[in-house]
């Protein structure tokens, strides 16, 4: 029976030292996970941003040509 005690509480100071190894690590994990998922956001941004400027400039194109379709033909006023 003490024995069975013995090999319990060593199995759980394993187990606790485990623990605290993780726990030791975690502030250094989050402030990496931070770096990273701000990295990905910055990212994101950027891709956002170059989208929309692709998208007013075709509109902006399209817009152009409607009016010099128009300017030529003289607005359909013929």
């Amino acid at each position: 029976m003490t024995q069975n005690k013995s090999v319990d509480r060593r199995v759980m100071n394993t187990q606790n030292a485990d623990l605290g190894v993780c726990l030791a690590s975690l502030p250094a994990q989050a402030k990496h996970f931070k770096y990273k998922s701000q990295k990905v956001s910055c990212s994101y941004w950027w891709k956002n941003v170059k989208l929309n400027v692709v998208v007013v400039v075709v509109v902006l194109l399209i817009i152009l040509l409607l009016i010099i379709i128009l300017l030529a033909t003289g607005f359909g006023l013929y």
